[in-house]
């Protein structure tokens, strides 16, 4: 956890098997399971992350994210500028970026962009958006949990 050291941790998320940390700058370390990309970290990355690792796209945009959500393969990052990113396992379209490509560097969500959201809830292998009092529901079957406005 070398790389946490010095950060300055704001918030922390966490997937089946994957963890994340986002830092007072809006940086975000992800380290675990990476087999569907879920980590954010690009296509070279091994299947296994051990230790913390910057996303390194997410730096290279100048994202400043202040809130992820994990799902089981996936996760999804919430921009201060109101950009949502989406990562990992799409096999059922469940990034809902209208296709079914899984992505290991993060995508952004353009149906979201614009919108104020209140919340976001990851689970198993699915997500609920909650914005301007509509529920969203992006599922593989009924959605388990209540958006919160």
């Amino acid at each position: 956890m070398q790389a946490l050291r010095a950060a300055n941790i704001s918030n922390v998320a966490c997937g089946a098997y994957a963890s994340y940390a986002v830092t007072a700058a809006g940086e975000v370390y992800a380290w675990g399971s990476n087999s569907f990309g879920q980590l954010g970290l690009g296509p070279a990355e091994a299947a296994i992350v051990p230790l913390p690792k910057v996303v390194q796209w997410l730096r290279a945009q100048r994202a400043v994210i202040y809130e992820l959500f994990g799902g089981q393969r996936t996760v999804f990052a919430m921009e201060q500028s109101g950009k949502v990113y989406a990562i990992g396992n799409n096999e059922f379209g469940m990034l809902a970026l209208g296709d079914e490509t899984t992505r290991n560097i993060p995508a952004t969500l353009a149906d979201l962009v614009g919108n104020v959201l209140s919340c976001a809830i990851c689970v198993h292998m699915q997500m609920c958006v909650s914005y301007l009092s509509v529920c969203l529901s992006i599922c593989l079957s009924v959605c388990l949990s209540v958006c919160l406005s």
